[in-house]
């Protein structure tokens, strides 16, 4: 990650670089900012087993509806669909199945999305949504007034996939796409929430999160060191150019859906740079939702918890204004929104920054973003290195560091799960 400053500074180069025109990229930031959200809440109203999921249709004409988008529900049963300007349908299914899609004769429901009532989804009533094989070919409603089509989405297929951090789609070349031009990052690669080894219940997740022009790749070192024999990485990997919340509510479906399909009780979070803004939005929105997986652990890396002033300055006066710099620019909406929240007790939060000797900063982030008193204030534990922003994720003794808060946790976690229980209890 650079700074915004210079980035704003060389936007011309960068652009050259990336053999794009600024028309293009500046038409992809404003899509990005102009993007629609559409909330709603879907209640299941049965004894049922399964997972609700919702469907958000967008009517591409008079009689033809096109599949859009999917959102695994926990919790409070809320769903959150960030997609342009249009006129849409959403619907929602019980997976009793379990296999993340519509089967018939699965409880189904639908609505338009003008009333903003909940999603009721019933047993006893006809299903709303017919379906052959994997393709949904007749009406949402109106006995086949409308033809379904889909078209699935990346995002959606890469929850949950293997990969290699080898792979290609985390090179330079693609994690910078997903900060200049994050549609077509969208487009090519999707991005995902990657398991990087078969799911193993008797291990630990740890969801890893990059920030700004990074990819999963940048953990390649601290994975590398990680006691595989305990801990199981997950690898979020997102076009760092979009706005914060579109990322923290896809970090909420991913979640989702892997819960629905492992049923994992707990897992724990790593974040670097911007990632750290990502992630305590996520925390945010999970711990409100009252998810039955509990978040045990939250670190941030060289994170710039209270904005960056250079991202302001790039918002004001760069020819292009990369979606995500309006987010992490001190005093932004965002940045107060997440602070007002008040961070739970019960998650144990390990703050760790760096310095260079002499400076005030990593040479990213200044050091009073790193470290404001309010953090200090939540935080468990508070660690200083000097180093540079980047490097500090190849350094031995920050992987030292950390795989002693990992072990000191799942040490404490694992003694209270064996704890006896009083009669009282």
């Amino acid at each position: 990650m650079k700074t915004l400053t210079v980035l704003c500074l060389a936007a011309f180069t960068l652009l050259s670089l990336l053999s794009c025109s600024i028309h293009k990229i500046r038409q992809q930031s404003i899509y990005l900012n102009e993007a629609a959200e559409i909330k709603g809440k879907v209640k299941v109203a049965s004894s049922s087993h399964g997972t609700a999921i919702a469907l958000l249709f967008r009517k591409e004409s008079d009689n033809i509806l096109s599949l859009s988008n999917q959102f695994t529900l926990s919790g409070n049963g809320e769903y959150i669909f960030h997609t342009p300007a249009g006129e849409y349908v959403v619907a929602a299914f019980l997976d009793s199945s379990g296999d993340g899609e519509y089967q018939e004769g699965e409880h189904a429901t639908y609505q338009g999305i003008e009333n903003g009532e909940p999603l009721f989804i019933k047993v006893g009533e006809k299903s709303s949504i017919t379906v052959k094989t994997l393709a949904i070919e007749k009406a949402i409603a109106n006995k086949g007034k409308y033809t379904i089509t889909l078209n699935p989405s990346k995002r959606n297929q890469n929850i949950g996939q293997l990969a290699s951090l080898e792979n290609q789609i985390f090179s330079d070349k693609f994690a910078s796409m997903g900060l200049w031009r994050p549609i077509d990052f969208i487009t090519q690669v999707g991005g995902g929430l990657y398991l990087l080894d078969h799911y193993d219940a008797k291990k630990t997740p740890i969801l890893f999160v990059h920030g700004m022009n990074g990819s999963a790749r940048n953990w390649s070192y601290i994975i590398q060191e990680l006691d595989t024999k305990r801990f199981q990485p997950f690898v979020l990997y997102y076009p760092s150019g979009v706005r914060l919340d579109m990322v923290s509510d896809y970090i909420v479906k991913a979640i989702n859906t892997l819960y629905a399909k492992y049923r994992f009780e707990k897992f724990y979070i790593v974040a670097h740079s911007m990632g750290g803004l990502v992630s305590r939005s996520f925390i945010m929105k999970h711990y409100q939702s009252k998810h039955p997986a509990k978040i045990k652990l939250f670190v941030t890396i060289n994170s710039p918890m209270l904005g960056m002033s250079s991202a302001n300055m790039g918002v004001l006066f760069s020819p292009i204004v990369v979606p995500s710099w309006r987010d992490i620019a001190s005093q932004s909406k965002f940045i107060k929104r997440i602070h007002e929240w008040q961070w739970p007790k019960e998650i144990p939060y390990h703050l760790i920054f760096s310095y260079r000797s002499g400076k005030g900063d990593d040479g990213v982030v200044p050091l009073e973003s790193q470290i404001p008193i309010k953090l200090q204030l939540e935080a468990t534990r508070i660690y200083g290195f000097n180093a540079s922003h980047t490097k500090l994720l190849h350094e031995k003794r920050l992987m030292s560091q950390i795989e002693k808060i990992l072990n000191d946790t799942r040490s404490k976690d694992d003694l209270a799960v064996s704890e006896p229980r009083s009669i009282l209890d």
